[in-house]
């Protein structure tokens, strides 16, 4: 056949095209097959590398011209499918590896953007701020869409932190992934901010909703929630100080009504205290038989209990206290009843004062009637003030001669003072038919009456006893509530307490009737001025009255300066005590020039205005 072409010549010139085609295939082939074998190994060894790195082959050396050969390898015409399909792979990889990428360098440029507004926004609102307008970031118009970016962004940058798409590119650039971090951290400084807005619209949602119901803030729905947030973005750090001084009003309003409420829980609990005491009290008193007010532990109980009506006052009458307790119904009650209980407990001297009066009437009448010789118990030596109805024995030094005496009137002081006078009357005598007194009265200057052994017969009850003293003892009020001692300053407003003396009207009658009721008077009024006597106990008072028992009875009295002292004296503080020290220091140096012109001039001329 090949020595006689003309055998076949024809044959090929008749398929010479097919031919050609066919020839052309093999040779595409044989191309595509060597492309691809090219293909495989250079895809191989990226691989290889990659492996040894513990990396992806994306981005190793070599990747870029592998997927040059991949695009260079589907140009071929008949690649075979499974060739077709890696070089689909590689460029595949190529292509989410590029969006990984680019979706990395798109979040930390958008991010570099942000923080170049957040600056912007940041450095006008501290120019506000310097400019005396205390500007939160929060209060300009650019923070909201730039918040609202952030969000966007700080999910953005958790998905490629997390996200196992793009776990592979970072876990092999580490510098990437900490820009990331860093970026995602500078995104979060918006999250103290955000609350912030939040807790202002909670606070103002509670404030409407308080002033709907009717009630403070703090007693409204849902306060305890907002408050706990408040409190933790108060103490925020990574909020700015004109954010937080912002809620500064809040924490003292609510600072101030726990202190409030605090108060109101103390006084119910303190007036349980007060009613489990006072029953306490009653029962006692009931046991004795006395009067409850005249108990050792009264005056603790009624200062205690005078102190808790003051408050109580003050919470039924103050806003700050009143708005509470209409929130608390039941609290409110329980304070208006024990208050209204606990005055009239307080109002238990008054009430108690004719029956006490009454039993101190049925005692002094006992002592009277000549009590046992054993009642005689209690050395009287003057230390101890003498009241009307007490009943002494005196054994006279000169003889040893025994006197029983009942104290008719008690004195300037109550026999405490040894220049005092007091008025007894003799034990034994009788009254006439007519009831006209003929038993001895007289008066005894306590000096000579302690000039022999004294003793006091014991009541029934010394509480008793304490009771009438008391009642013939000056007493702080709330104005005169300072005690004089010796020590009167004309000027000076004060308060003090007499026993009328019943021989004033008749001096040196015989005829006094013992029986007669005697009552302290208190009175009130202005020292006027003083003039030096024989003695300071001497000194005469000229003293303006202004009340007599509470009344109003306006006089002018001269006594002396014992007198107005011998029972106590108290007065009420001066505006300026500097002032009334220096009038003092004035007022000695005249009473002691006084004083050497009465020694100068003798006894007998005794100044008198």
């Amino acid at each position: 056949m090949q020595r006689r072409p003309d055998l076949w010549q024809p044959h090929l010139e008749r398929h010479a095209g097919d031919l050609e085609e066919r020839l052309g295939r093999c040779e595409s082939l044989a191309a595509s097959g060597a492309a691809w074998v090219r293909f495989a190994a250079a895809r191989h060894r990226v691989e290889e590398r990659a492996q040894a790195a513990g990396r992806t082959p994306f981005g190793m050396t070599g990747w870029h011209g592998l997927v040059a050969q991949a695009r260079s390898l589907l140009l071929h015409d008949g690649l075979p499918e499974a060739a077709a399909h890696e070089a689909q792979d590689v460029l595949a990889t190529d292509a989410e590896g590029r969006a990984c990428r680019d979706a990395i360098r798109r979040f930390l440029g958008d991010a570099r953007e942000h923080t170049r507004r957040w600056r912007i926004l940041d450095a006008e609102a501290r120019e506000h701020s310097r400019e005396g307008r205390d500007t939160v970031v929060t209060d300009l118009e650019g923070y909201r869409p730039l918040a609202a970016r952030a969000r966007e962004l700080a999910a953005t940058g958790r998905t490629l932190l997390g996200g196992e798409r793009y776990r592979p590119h970072l876990d092999h650039d580490p510098a990437t992934a900490r820009r990331i971090a860093r970026a995602l951290e500078k995104l979060d400084r918006h999250e103290p901010f955000e609350r912030f807005l939040e807790v202002t619209r909670d606070l103002k949602a509670l404030h409407r909703r308080a002033k709907r119901n009717g009630v403070p803030a703090f007693h409204g729905q849902g306060y305890s929630a907002v408050f706990d947030a408040v409190e933790k973005l108060a103490g925020d750090r990574a909020l700015p100080a004109t954010a937080r001084r912002r809620l500064k009003p809040v924490l003292e309003e609510h600072a101030r009504c726990t202190q409030e409420c605090a108060r109101i829980e103390a006084c119910v609990r303190e007036l349980a205290v007060l009613d489990r005491e006072h029953r306490a009290l009653g029962e006692r008193a009931g046991r004795d038989d006395l009067p409850l007010t005249l108990l050792d532990e009264w005056p603790r109980w009624q200062e205690k209990a005078a102190a808790w009506h003051d408050g109580a006052q003050e919470l039924l009458d103050l806003d700050r206290f009143a708005r509470h307790l209409r929130c608390l119904p039941a609290v409110e009650e329980r304070v208006e009843t024990g208050f209204a209980a606990v005055a009239m407990r307080l109002a238990a001297p008054a009430l108690d004062r004719d029956r006490i009066a009454g039993l101190v009437r049925d005692e002094t009448a006992r002592l009277r009637a000549r009590p046992p010789g054993g009642a005689f118990a209690i050395v009287w030596r003057g230390e101890t003030q003498l009241v009307a109805g007490d009943r002494l024995r005196r054994r006279l030094a000169d003889d040893g001669s025994v006197q029983e005496l009942v104290v008719v009137w008690p004195g300037n002081s109550g026999g405490r003072n040894s220049g005092d006078t007091l008025l007894v009357e003799h034990v034994g005598r009788e009254r006439n038919a007519d009831g006209s007194w003929t038993g001895r009265v007289e008066h005894v200057e306590c000096k000579d009456l302690m000039r022999g052994k004294v003793h006091r017969a014991t009541w029934r009850d010394e509480r008793l006893r304490d009771a009438a003293a008391a009642r013939e003892r000056s007493a702080p009020s709330g104005l005169h509530r300072i005690a004089c001692h010796r020590n009167v300053v004309a000027g000076d407003r004060l308060r003090w307490t007499m026993m009328p003396d019943p021989s004033s009207g008749i001096p040196g009658r015989g005829d006094i009737d013992p029986d007669a009721a005697r009552e302290p008077q208190t009175l009130e009024g202005i020292l006027l001025r003083i003039v030096a006597g024989k003695t300071s106990a001497e000194d005469l008072c000229v003293v303006e009255v202004r009340r007599v028992d509470g009344q109003e009875n306006v006089h002018e009295v001269e006594m002396e300066r014992r007198q107005l002292l011998g029972r106590g004296c108290y007065r009420a503080p001066w505006d300026d005590e500097n002032e009334r020290s220096r009038t003092m220091r004035g007022q000695t140096a005249d009473l002691r020039e006084q004083w050497h012109m009465l020694q100068r001039r003798g006894p007998h001329l005794s100044m008198r205005l």
